[in-house]
């Protein structure tokens, strides 16, 4: 059992499992709070485990001043998304609070506009965005010092294809740091929550938490020996099948159970993340879960390994680096699992799993499972980015960004045991 307490011990909600966010986000900036976890089994209770004290701050104003400064900011953003602003400029103009985030939002113009007209070449649009805010916290930020503003922010996107719209959701937590100067109010920047506010341990065993690429990984598949086509444009090109060919047949039994792992996928996006980076994890739970692959143990920095421990004890250690770590997913899939590349994108089905690599870099940074391939319209479920999306959309939303995407794989896994 867990509970919430202030800093003299008394208890403001309690709760088991993991924590309804309703505890929260009903407690005030003014105040300290610390969680208390007591572990129980068969045998009893165990001792009462506190966290340090979490320190909240009043601001000036009060924390809705502050949303709503956000909000118009991520109202305007979603404007020139759908073409409603043409600029940032028009969109903060028509904003009440456009002096506030007018500057950071010229920062991202190009890449909208690159996005939204990226699109319109593929006969798809952005019909409609709406953002919402929830369990706004205000305080500041310990490094810089500066108004802190830290919410969830839930979004519903609308984009049309071939004159069909599709809806996709995502929830993501953000924190957003303000200057303040006498009547002067700047929002400057806006950023993932957890990846901002990540610590590591300092001790040995902090580096068997933490699964990253090495930097001496091997690089992607040049395109033609495993990646897909790639247009002009940044966008997928293959050739369409013959008519009355079906090149979505069902896999023999052996094979992973690509419908199961891409409804999966589909059904469990707003599961709890394990990660600050959880791409691949998600894709590997899928895998398991869904499409019945089978863990394989071993040495946990193997190739070979595939494998996901309960605990966060140094050893076993949580996970091996193939299960969180895109790279070497992709390496375990295609050198261990008989997995092979598919490189015309009609021929992708649900339950194939994409790997993208970004401009500049010398291994893959994402991956998401496929839920869908409409005549070369590829629908995709991931953890990063919208949860529910396209494949168009995903290639549109990173292009005129510092690393749009480069190369992308297809594979489809096989081999359950």
């Amino acid at each position: 059992m867990a509970k919430a307490e202030k800093s003299d011990g008394t208890v403001v909600g309690t709760w088991e499992g993991s924590a309804p966010r309703a505890v929260f986000s009903g407690l005030d900036n003014a105040t300290s709070y610390r969680v208390a976890v007591t572990a129980k089994n068969a045998v009893g209770s165990g001792p009462v485990s506190r966290s340090a004290l979490v320190h909240g701050a009043s601001v000036a104003g009060g924390a809705t001043r502050f949303q709503d400064y956000v909000q118009a900011y991520l109202n305007a953003r979603n404007k020139i998304t759908i073409g409603a602003s043409l600029t940032a400029a028009d969109a903060a103009a028509e904003s009440p609070h456009g002096a506030v985030f007018g500057d950071l939002l010229g920062t991202q113009e190009a890449s909208l506009v690159s996005a939204r007209e990226a699109l319109a070449t593929r006969n798809m649009a952005y019909a409609g965005i709406s953002t919402a805010l929830t369990e706004t916290v205000t305080g500041t930020d310990a490094a810089s010092g500066r108004l802190l503003l830290r919410t969830t922010v839930s979004e519903t996107t609308t984009v049309r294809i071939d004159g069909v719209d599709q809806v996709s959701e995502s929830q993501n937590s953000k924190r957003y740091l303000f200057s303040v100067s006498g009547d002067t109010v700047k929002l400057q920047s806006e950023s993932d929550d957890a990846q901002a506010g990540q610590t590591l341990s300092a001790t040995a065993t902090a580096a068997t938490q933490v699964l990253a690429t090495s930097a001496d990984a091997a690089e992607p598949p040049a395109d033609g020996t495993g990646a897909l086509t790639l247009g002009e444009d940044g966008f997928p090109v293959g050739e369409a099948p013959a008519g009355g060919v079906r090149t979505a047949s069902f896999a023999p039994a052996s094979w992973v159970n690509g419908l199961g792992t891409g409804s999966w996928a589909y059904n469990n996006v707003g599961i709890k993340r394990d990660y600050y980076y959880d791409c691949t994890n998600f894709v590997s739970k899928a895998l398991y879960y869904g499409g019945g692959l089978k863990m394989r143990s071993g040495w946990y920095r193997s190739n070979s390994a595939w494998f996901k421990n309960s605990g966060w004890s140094s050893w076993p250690v949580k996970a091996s680096w193939t299960w969180a770590g895109a790279n070497n997913l992709e390496r375990h899939l295609v050198g261990y699992r008989g997995g092979y590349y598919i490189n015309n994108v009609y021929d992708i089905r649900k339950g194939d799993i994409l790997f993208f690599q970004y401009r500049g870099d010398p291994v893959y940074d994402h991956a998401a499972v496929v839920t869908a391939n409409y005549g070369g319209r590829i629908h995709m479920a991931q953890h990063g980015g919208p949860d529910r999306t396209t494949l168009d959309a995903a290639i549109a939303r990173h292009k005129g960004a510092a690393k749009p995407i480069a190369s992308i794989v297809a594979i489809r896994p096989r081999g359950t045991r």
